[in-house]
């Protein structure tokens, strides 16, 4: 069966990911959690008010830093938050990959309007790795 996930990333370690409904669930990568070295706190941006482009969706803090993770549609709606990682943020520890911090609704984004608002695909972001790696 052919893995049919529609998935972007940013150069800050985040991954977007269309779910079944048309929405993206979101998080940090295994690199960015290994980079923070312990995510400790989680917290997700209201879900009252659109999200304008570089606006924060959701602040992670860890022993180590301090990361924001800013919007890169140009409009977003919080949908959901994943409480269990709200609750216990060591989970991005081992599952980052698969774990989502939240939902949101990316107003009128198509995935042909990834590049132009900087998103990588999966073999993009593989290959921007091997370059941090070199």
């Amino acid at each position: 069966m052919q893995d049919t996930k529609i998935r972007f990333y940013t150069k800050r370690h985040v991954w977007f990911e269309k779910d079944k409904h048309g929405h993206w669930r979101f998080g940090i990568t295994q690199y960015g959690s290994e980079q923070m070295n312990g995510v400790t706190y989680v917290l997700l941006a209201s879900g009252a008010d659109y999200i304008e482009k570089g606006e924060e969706l959701a602040s992670l803090e860890s022993r180590k830093a301090c990361e924001i993770i800013e919007n890169p549609f140009d409009v977003a709606l919080v949908l959901y938050e994943n409480k269990d990682v709200t609750f216990n943020p060591s989970i991005l520890d081992e599952k980052a990959d698969e774990t989502s911090i939240g939902t949101l609704d990316a107003v009128n984004f198509t995935e042909d309007k990834a590049k132009e608002l900087g998103l990588m695909t999966p073999d993009e972001y593989k290959a921007y790795l091997e370059q941090l790696e070199a």
